[in-house]
């Protein structure tokens, strides 16, 4: 395999999704007939200073030249009060089963004595 570097390919900071996020990072991704989905960490700032972490995508062309499509929401909510996610979900791992798309994530939760605990789950879409 011959890598070509590519540069910058995505600019989060123009879509709507991202516009209270600062940070985007580990990129994973999912090959499609017609596409690349590229699943995304977002970390957003919260009027207490903490942050919160949500998973969105993009979809480009195969050639990486295209940005097809950006997810309108968050591709996993966070869980409820108490939960181990209940503060962000970061990384995910994408895998597609059949017709239906399933991810290991790593979720976040706040702790009095530290700043997050992190446990992984399995979660599908």
């Amino acid at each position: 395999m011959k890598w070509i570097k590519l540069g910058k390919i995505f600019d989060p900071t123009k879509f709507e999704l991202a516009h209270d996020c600062f940070e985007f990072q580990s990129p994973q991704t999912l090959v499609f007939d017609d596409f690349v989905r590229i699943y995304f960490s977002t970390r957003k700032k919260e009027a207490d200073g903490k942050f919160l972490s949500h998973i969105a995508f993009i979809e480009m062309g195969k050639d990486f030249k295209k940005v097809l499509r950006v997810s309108d929401n968050t591709v996993i909510p966070l869980g409820e009060l108490g939960a181990f996610d209940e503060h962000g979900i970061f990384p995910i791992n994408p895998l597609r089963v059949g017709d239906k798309i399933y991810a290991y994530t790593c979720g976040w939760s706040r702790r009095v004595s530290v700043s997050v605990g992190n446990i992984n789950r399995i979660g599908d879409q």
